[in-house]
């Protein structure tokens, strides 16, 4: 089985060398970097599995299979070998002057939540002239903490001179990009560009049927051409 893996940060908090044990550790994975691992434990929400020595993480129950999975026991035991990817969101902005960095770290992480998490991936309104014809709140997916990958928050202090103490608006400027990071990354990957909302998996296997399609059609036009070509007598 494959799946994708969340670090905790709890050791993050502890004393220096503690931390500073974690950041090395954490410091030699990367984005993308598939790992050997062994399933130490399992839970409702998800899969444990440790990667190093004393590094464990988190294979959450979104990320075991493309089905619904109601019980991750289904999938795995504890002491299977796994292979698991890293998975990671980091979010960097100029704030001018950083009066609470706490709660501008929380404007990043909601941020993400609201302009890529949510209104790209899962968050969508059907409307018809002015009216939403959604049925229910149901119908409007709006992203849990359990549906939100690892962000790393990075703060740029400017020390801005023309705001009240040298600060700038945090977060909306997040949103707006995470939104665009998302649909962008999509778009990347498939080879098509995405311009309907939320990306469901419904849309994103339509747009590479209809990639197929257009490209099977020009392949056999440019055979075509080629037929004619060989065809025409030369004048």
């Amino acid at each position: 089985n494959d799946g994708k893996i969340i670090f905790s940060e709890k050791g993050i908090s502890g004393t220096p060398e503690v931390t500073a044990e974690v950041g090395i550790k954490t410091q030699k994975y990367q984005v993308g970097d598939i790992l050997d691992g062994e399933v130490t434990g399992i839970v409702d929400f998800g899969i444990f599995v440790k990667v190093d020595k004393g590094m464990e993480g988190l294979v959450h129950i979104s990320e075991i299979d493309w089905s619904l999975v109601e019980d991750p026991r289904q999938f795995s035991k504890v002491g299977d070998k796994l292979k698991v990817k890293v998975i990671e969101v980091t979010v960097a902005q100029d704030v001018g002057f950083a009066l609470n960095p706490l709660v501008i770290e929380g404007q990043f992480q909601g941020s993400i939540a609201m302009g890529g998490q949510g209104g790209i991936l899962t968050e969508g309104h059907v409307w018809d002239k002015g009216s939403v014809l959604n049925p229910t709140q149901l119908e409007y997916k709006v992203p849990l903490a359990c549906d939100m990958p690892k962000i790393n928050t990075i703060i740029v202090e400017s020390n801005d001179p023309e705001g009240p103490y040298g600060t700038k608006e945090s977060g909306m400027s997040i949103a707006m990009s995470a939104a665009q990071a998302y649909a962008a990354a999509v778009s990347n990957a498939i080879g098509v560009y995405m311009t309907d909302f939320p990306l469901t998996p419904d849309k994103v296997l339509e747009a590479l049927q209809n990639k197929m399609e257009l490209e099977t059609s020009n392949q056999n036009e440019d055979v075509m051409e080629k037929s004619l070509e060989l065809v025409v007598p030369a004048v």
